[in-house]
């Protein structure tokens, strides 16, 4: 099924998210500073959670509107691109910047990430037509959580990345 980057939506929330609505293509798993960290490829885009006993933090990106009761403390729609944000959440200071770029330049990684550090899907499309993909690579430190996601979109001839960097703040 063609998905446009047109249609694509960011969301902070903050609070419990169900995946269950969407298909997950590939999945992992990290713990940060008392956090699990969940990464999804989603058949619509990427989710990351933030997760311990008292709270969720997750960022959505989806081709798809998302129903949740959790808290949206932001939002950016492709119309938006460039797009950056900054904000404290709970015990976590977080920063986001979606850019556009455009698929010559390829769907590689601005940064380097250990094979371990990393997950990517295919999504299938019909035979003859370029296969878009969505890749998330991390790198953990004790203080700080670097993340980055590539979206391409080759029917466009566009790729979504966000860069998103969590630093863990003591109380």
């Amino acid at each position: 099924m063609f998905q446009s980057s047109r249609n694509l939506r960011y969301l902070l929330l903050s609070g419990p998210v169900s995946l269950r609505p969407f298909r997950v293509l590939e999945t992992q798993e990290t713990r940060w500073n008392g956090f699990r960290i969940h990464f999804y490829v989603l058949a619509v885009s990427h989710a990351i959670t933030l997760e311990n006993e008292n709270y969720q933090l997750t960022e959505f990106l989806s081709c798809i509107p998302v129903n949740t009761s959790a808290e949206v403390i932001r939002q950016a729609t492709a119309s938006s691109l460039p797009w950056k944000v900054d904000t404290r959440v709970s015990m976590v200071d977080y920063s986001c910047t979606l850019s556009l770029a455009e698929s010559n330049l390829g769907d590689d990684f601005r940064n380097a990430f250990d094979p371990g550090s990393q997950i990517a899907a295919r999504y299938p499309v019909s035979p003859g037509l370029a296969t878009p993909i969505t890749r998330i690579g991390w790198r953990v430190e004790p203080s700080q959580m670097f993340v980055e996601t590539i979206h391409s979109y080759p029917e466009e001839d566009r790729v979504v990345r966000s860069e998103s960097l969590f630093t863990f703040c003591q109380k």
